[in-house]
């Protein structure tokens, strides 16, 4: 099975998703983002942004819960990550969300990198999150042109 376009959801760029059937299994997204003005690095606002991404998790899943938090690197860029895991109804749901400046100097933009799989029961090991599934591999592969 392979991830298909899918129709993005508010404020998104793209959205790919594998299904099984009519059912979700797997999804990736990519959303754009500003960058508030600020002084010195970029990597100081980073976690003030995941912030508002975990308001918003907590909002979306069930029983959410924050499973790890740094930065982290995508290809050539450094951003900042959050593993988390939750639940839509009675779906359990694992992913990764990844906020990753453009590469520039002094950056105003970047994306939300999104990857989330329906699991069948609550996975006890966050290296694992998201690993094998096919939106990790679109995380992990995912390269932000600076052209």
């Amino acid at each position: 099975m392979t991830m298909t376009k899918a129709t993005p959801s508010s404020g998104e760029f793209a959205r790919y998703e594998l299904r099984d059937g009519a059912d979700v299994v797997d999804s990736f997204a990519v959303k754009p983002i500003r960058f508030s003005s600020y002084r010195g690095e970029i990597t100081g606002q980073l976690p003030l942004v995941a912030e508002r991404e975990i308001a918003r998790l907590k909002r979306d899943l069930g029983q959410f819960e924050l499973v790890e938090e740094g930065r982290t690197r995508i290809k050539a860029g450094m951003g900042y990550g959050l593993v988390f895991q939750g639940k839509e109804g009675k779906q359990h749901v694992e992913g990764k969300l990844v906020i990753l400046p453009e590469l520039t100097s002094h950056p105003r933009s970047g994306v939300v990198l999104s990857a989330a799989s329906r699991v069948d029961k609550r996975n006890e090991r966050a290296q694992e999150i998201g690993s094998d599934s096919a939106s990790g591999i679109a995380l992990r592969s995912f390269e932000l042109s600076s052209g």
